[in-house]
């Protein structure tokens, strides 16, 4: 599995982007799937939205719906998890 933060995916969807060329080549040759979590999808697509267009957050997010990408869901105990804090 190969974690992915927002940067990844800004670098792909700008083509101006300085990393652009390297993620879309890292991308095509991944052998593991990529995954992500929720913060990094709303991250993700309002930076596309902002610094793009609609149809840049459009195709990321429709992306998400075909499988490529697994979603990592975080829960409280992910980010507390030796703090005693009771649910």
């Amino acid at each position: 599995m190969i974690i992915a933060d927002t940067g990844f995916f800004i670098a792909l969807g700008n083509n101006n982007d300085n990393f652009h060329q390297i993620a879309r080549q890292k991308l095509t040759t991944l052998t593991e799937k990529l995954v992500i979590t929720y913060p990094v999808i709303v991250e993700t697509s309002y930076l596309l939205l902002e610094r793009q267009n609609q149809q840049v957050q459009f195709n990321f997010l429709t992306q998400l719906t075909k499988g490529s990408i697994d979603i990592f869901h975080l829960s409280l105990f992910c980010h507390f998890p030796k703090r005693g804090i009771k649910m």
